[in-house]
């Protein structure tokens, strides 16, 4: 047998996003953290003791739960590009035989892994469900490149026959139960064990009430996904009311300052300003006006006498 380094593509950034119809952003965190622990511990298993895990971003091994034993040479590589050109790149550096495992792969053991590492073909592949590669082995790693997505079994066999390499095909149900769909979860909570049939048991039920095996939320799930639900709503009423409240406390010292400024134009047009400047107020305006009333009054007085003085003096001084 030859020695294989293995590589294990992950990502932590919003994992396996087709469950999310199902399981939280926080859930599928969690489940992203024990299939990259379960790969790794598969790999160990197998006898592999050089394992490269290959992330989009940095990663603290410790916070993923993952450790080696120290036989075991465990790196994290860093690689923004995309999963294609990340392995390309990454197997171009390799003098050893590659063995590439995909982390959706709860019910692979490392039997399976020694097994398809035992195989005389320079290409071996365990296929997945829709025409993809699940598990690939290169014994080859100078002349063959990989091209996932889409119908990549096809693509890789093609690849293998264009560079003159041996092709075989590794058929198991297990190598082939991929964890990528909701309705893939019933075959873990049957087929499964350990941490992740273990984490997915404590969410869903299987149910074939309808005659066809399916993954049902666990009421424990519902009732606890509801009361969620009910604190959030609960929560969200509240922030709704409170900015309700400040927008008809915001509208009513608006509506003052409407009121005051209009009162204020009123009082400018009608009686002016005083001495200082300020606005003369309604009292202190009144005021004035009954001062004018009155200083009006007495000047109108006081010119009548005059005028009567005057009528005799005019008449002695003709």
């Amino acid at each position: 047998m030859n020695v294989y380094r293995a590589v294990v593509p992950f990502r932590i950034e919003n994992p396996k996003s087709r469950l999310s119809s199902v399981l939280s952003p926080e859930e599928r965190t969690m489940l992203a953290r024990l299939l990259l622990k379960n790969a790794v511990g598969c790999l160990e298993n197998a006898g592999i003791r050089k394992i490269d895990i290959l992330s989009k971003t940095p990663l603290s091994l410790p916070e993923m739960m993952i450790s080696s034993p120290p036989e075991t040479s465990l790196s994290l590589l860093i690689d923004d590009r995309d999963l294609n050109t990340a392995v390309n790149a990454y197997l171009e550096k390799q003098t050893d035989p590659i063995l590439i495992l995909m982390t959706d792969l709860p019910l692979v053991t490392g039997d399976i892994l020694r097994r398809i590492c035992d195989t005389a073909s320079d290409i071996c592949i365990a296929p997945g469900r829709g025409g993809g590669t699940n598990i690939l082995k290169i014994d080859r790693p100078d002349i063959f490149r990989v091209r996932y997505h889409g119908q990549s079994f096809l693509n890789h066999k093609k690849q293998a026959s264009e560079n003159g390499l041996s092709f075989e095909v590794f058929d198991s149900f297990f190598a082939g139960a991929d964890l990528d769909e909701p309705d893939d979860i019933a075959e873990i909570l049957i087929h499964g064990n350990g941490p992740v049939r273990d984490f997915l048991s404590d969410i869903f039920r299987t149910d074939d009430s309808n005659g066809c095996l399916r993954a049902q939320v666990s009421a424990r799930k519902r009732c606890a996904k509801n009361d969620a639900q009910k604190v959030t709503q609960k929560t969200a009423d509240k922030k709704r009311h409170t900015k309700n409240s400040r927008q008809k406390t915001t509208h009513k010292k608006q509506d003052t300052k409407t009121v005051c400024k209009c009162t204020k134009t009123v009082y400018e047009k009608q009686y002016g300003k005083n001495s200082t400047g300020k606005t003369v107020t309604a009292s202190y305006a009144q005021s004035r006006q009954k001062n004018r009333n009155r200083s009006g009054q007495k000047e109108t007085g006081n010119s009548g006498s005059v005028r009567k003085n005057k009528k005799p003096g005019s008449a002695a001084s003709s």
